[in-house]
């Protein structure tokens, strides 16, 4: 019950954390027009958070699984855009920035997968305790 609320609680804060970037996105994008780049890994991650707290209700353990597949692929972007995000922008205070705020994404990218793969667990558990376990039957 634990990780189910944890989880809802990351899938709310994703997805309000997502559309106040997109806003930000949207008020500098005539300064920086390379900013676009990252309005539509935003509005995934929005409809990915809104899978996962379906996914939490429904206890629907593949929707789950979806949003975990998506967070492995975000820290993968979150990385390469640590490492090379000074080649996208002209202005070193907006490398600056975007690196701090991408290297934070990364840690949280991080804490997701931990707290997702322990919902899973717990409700791979609750709905068949069994899964997993294998019987050898010896063949008449």
């Amino acid at each position: 019950m634990l990780w189910k609320i944890l989880c809802a609680l990351i899938a709310t804060t994703n997805l309000l954390t997502m559309a106040h970037t997109v806003y930000i996105i949207m008020q500098y994008m005539d300064k920086q027009p390379m900013l676009e780049l990252f309005i539509s890994p935003c509005l995934a991650n929005m409809v990915l958070a809104v899978i996962l707290m379906i996914g939490i209700t429904t206890e629907q353990i593949s929707l789950i699984r979806l949003f975990k597949i998506f967070l492995y692929a975000q820290l993968v972007f979150a990385l390469l855009m640590v490492v090379y995000v000074h080649q996208f922008f002209e202005i070193s205070k907006m490398s600056n920035i975007i690196k701090v705020c991408f290297s934070v994404m990364f840690v949280v990218c991080g804490i997701e997968i931990i707290i997702v793969s322990a919902t899973i667990d717990s409700l791979r558990k609750k709905l068949n305790p069994a899964e997993g376990l294998v019987l050898y039957m010896p063949v008449a």
